[in-house]
C-alpha cells in the first residue's frame, strides 16, 4: 500500500509516541500525553505565592480570572493541608556590577515602557480589586525575597527544604518575569515545577500568554480547571 508523505509522518509519530509510552509507562498517558496527577499530590506540594498586592494586583490585565482562581484555591489549600510560602519580591535589589553603568536607568526605561501596557481600570476592575484586597493581599505577612527569582535567595530555599516538597507550585505577580524566572529555576534544581496560569497575571495579555508559552515547554502550566480534577471541586 502506497503512503503519501503525510500519512508516513503521522505514522512515524503515532510509532514514537507508543515507544515514549512503553518506556514511561505509568508517567504517560496512553495517547502520550504526560499524566502529572501524581506531582500534584497535596502531600507532595508546597505553594509559592509571589507579591499578592493590591498595588500590584491592580495593574494586572486578567483580574477577574485571578480572583476566580484564587476562590477555588484558597479553600482547596486549608482543605488539603497544603504548605504555602508567601514572598515578597518587590525590595529585591540587584547586584552591582563595575562595568554595568547606567544599568538602573536601562531598567526604569524598560520597566516605563511595560507600564505603558498597563490597561485602565474598569467599574468591574474596581470591584475585583476591593475583593483582593479584602481576601488575598498579603502585604506585611511576606518573606522578603533578595532575589525577583525566589530560587535564588538562600533563606528561602532552605525553608523549601525544609518542606520536602517534590513539586513547588507557583501563583501571583508577575507572570513575565518573578514567576517566569523562579519557576525555571526551580525545574533546573530538580523540582517538579508548575505554573497556574490564571493564578497569576502581568501588565498585559501579550506578556501573559507569551511568558505562559515559554514556561510551557520546560515545565507545567496548567490552570485551575486541570486542578479541579484532580484535587476535586465542590459545589
Amino acid at each position: 500500500m502506497h503512503h503519501t508523505m503525510w500519512e508516513r509522518i503521522i505514522e512515524h509519530t503515532r510509532e514514537r509516541e507508543l515507544y515514549i509510552f512503553s518506556k514511561y509507562r505509568g508517567f504517560m498517558s496512553f495517547e502520550g500525553q504526560v499524566d502529572i496527577s501524581h506531582i500534584l499530590e497535596p502531600e507532595l506540594c508546597l505553594i509559592i505565592n509571589l507579591n499578592f498586592h493590591e498595588d500590584i494586583f491592580k495593574n494586572s490585565f486578567s483580574k477577574m480570572e485571578f480572583i476566580m482562581a484564587m476562590d477555588y484555591l484558597d479553600p482547596k489549600i486549608d482543605e488539603l493541608h497544603i504548605d504555602t510560602l508567601n514572598v515578597d519580591t518587590t525590595h529585591a535589589k540587584k547586584p552591582i556590577r563595575a562595568n554595568s553603568k547606567g544599568k538602573e536607568l536601562y531598567e526604569a526605561i524598560k520597566h516605563e515602557r511595560k507600564e505603558r501596557l498597563i490597561p485602565v481600570t474598569s467599574e468591574m476592575d474596581k470591584q475585583f480589586i476591593e475583593q483582593f484586597s479584602r481576601k488575598y493581599d498579603h502585604s506585611g505577612n511576606e518573606i522578603q525575597s533578595e532575589s525577583k527569582d525566589v530560587m535564588l535567595d538562600t533563606r528561602i530555599v532552605h525553608k523549601i527544604e525544609s518542606n520536602s516538597p517534590g513539586t513547588i507550585v507557583f501563583t501571583g505577580f508577575k507572570t513575565d518575569y518573578e514567576i517566569l524566572a523562579s519557576s525555571i529555576t526551580a525545574e533546573i534544581m530538580g523540582y517538579y515545577s508548575v505554573v497556574i496560569s490564571d493564578a497569576t497575571s502581568t501588565y498585559s495579555e501579550r506578556l501573559f500568554f507569551s511568558s505562559l508559552e515559554l514556561m510551557s515547554q520546560n515545565l507545567e502550566v496548567i490552570d485551575t480547571r486541570d486542578l479541579m480534577k484532580i484535587w476535586g471541586y465542590d459545589q
